[in-house]
């Protein structure tokens, strides 16, 4: 599960920003659903930001999926750069290395890890674990040189590149710390699957005929009317080949349609109706990319949730505009079912969808983003206005905001834009 995280020098994140799913104290609105507790730590199932377009709320998304590639995917070359993406607006941050910092806790053991980089070299990397409740440091460096480092991997430390992390170094000698941190980001720090790219890698779940049930029960009782689901593996057609072999060269076609002997599509099965509306006997499938996108959307998000489920749970699963062609009722209720009981994952999500403020949420799962005018990225949480009543019934976070309380609000003059198309 993930505790925080914090960057700087990445994007719109000029200064360091952090990001925390710890909840606040003596908050105890929710606890008994929307939190996860335990003897020493207690963290909230979900949380979502809001802000304007272009405040930067994606960007703490994307450092995060830049932090997984730089482990799972690391350098294979001397000469390999890093994906480096600093602060623009500021000539001093053209020269500083982009810095990220997780707090993560899985199968039992709290880990903190880590690193800035420029895009030559890795410049400070740590990994840290918990021992009776006290932080221990594992290995720390500075660049080429190692401040602090366990015993067991000290052999191993000239192996380090300036361009690679030493904790791709320590996992590829089977150091258990570093694999345990590995796995998790590989395997349960998961992003939103996108229909066009990575959905088709959660197609394998739907070969399991309960899994096929649980998605056709979740989309019957969301309101969307698929009456089955078909994975089907089809031949590459021919004008995909010979795009193929005219934009690569020969050895890569080649070492491409290798690989990719078939596509995989996913088709919905819908009824279907006569001229008079008598319903038939066969039911109408449709390749699920030529249905609407939001349930195109939809179907995604049950299928990444399915896969937490049967995967062993404590997943933190990150949607970026989760709500993308959504009605609010279904969003409202994906939001209940991520703040159940019974749920055992982890939920972060950007969203516009303004009146899922209301939707029964603590005031720390409540995250704002909002950009300054030099393009600088400000994150904060409702749980730091301390000086909020909530004790009306009729009270709404929704309608506070619309005021201007929190901030991060666009300002728009819709005069002004009329007025350029005059």
């Amino acid at each position: 599960m993930l505790i925080s995280f914090s960057a700087e020098n990445f994007m719109s994140l000029k200064n360091e920003v952090e990001f925390s799913m710890e909840t606040g104290l003596r908050l105890r609105k929710y606890k008994h659903t929307n939190t996860f507790q335990d003897d020493n730590e207690a963290v909230l199932k979900s949380a979502i930001l809001v802000g304007p377009n272009g405040s930067g709320k994606t960007n703490i998304l994307s450092a995060l999926r830049v932090m997984k590639s730089l482990i799972i995917n690391p350098t294979q070359s001397a000469t390999a750069v890093l994906p480096y993406n600093p602060f623009l607006m500021s000539e001093n941050n053209l020269q500083k290395p982009t810095t990220f910092s997780i707090h993560f806790k899985t199968q039992g053991q709290e880990y903190i890890y880590s690193m800035s980089y420029t895009k030559n070299e890795v410049v400070t990397e740590e990994l840290d674990y918990f021992l009776n409740n006290t932080r221990q440091i594992y290995f720390s460096r500075e660049r080429s040189h190692f401040t602090q480092i366990s015993e067991s991997l000290k052999p191993y430390t000239k192996l380090t590149r300036p361009n690679i992390l030493f904790l791709n170094v320590a996992q590829n000698v089977n150091d258990t710390r570093a694999i345990a941190v590995l796995n998790w980001f590989e395997n349960d720090l998961l992003f939103g699957v996108d229909i066009t790219t990575n959905l088709s890698q959660l197609y394998y779940l739907l070969k399991d005929p309960k899994n096929k049930q649980k998605l056709l029960h979740f989309l019957k009782f969301a309101d969307i009317n698929i009456e089955d689901v078909d994975v089907r593996e089809q031949a590459i057609p021919k004008r995909v080949i010979e795009v193929l072999t005219k934009t690569l060269s020969h050895e890569e076609a080649e070492h491409f349609l290798a690989d990719e002997k078939n596509i995989t599509t996913l088709y919905v099965g819908y009824k279907q109706y006569d001229a008079e509306g008598q319903l038939l006997d066969e039911l109408r499938y449709i390749p699920l990319v030529r249905d609407s996108q939001g349930t195109q959307n939809l179907l995604g998000i049950a299928l990444a949730i399915i896969n937490a489920n049967v995967n062993d749970n404590d997943k933190t699963l990150l949607f970026d505009e989760f709500d993308d062609s959504l009605h609010f009722e279904i969003a409202k209720a994906l939001l209940s079912v991520f703040n159940s009981k019974v749920n055992k994952n982890q939920f972060i999500l950007t969203t516009h969808d303004l009146a899922l403020l209301d939707c029964n949420l603590r005031r720390d799962q409540i995250y704002f983003a909002d950009k300054d005018f030099q393009g600088e990225t400000k994150l904060y949480s409702l749980f730091d206005f301390k000086d909020i009543t909530t004790s009306r019934k009729d009270f709404s976070y929704y309608h506070k905001y619309l005021t201007g309380m929190f901030g991060a609000m666009p300002t728009v003059q819709p005069d002004e834009m009329e007025k350029s198309l005059s």
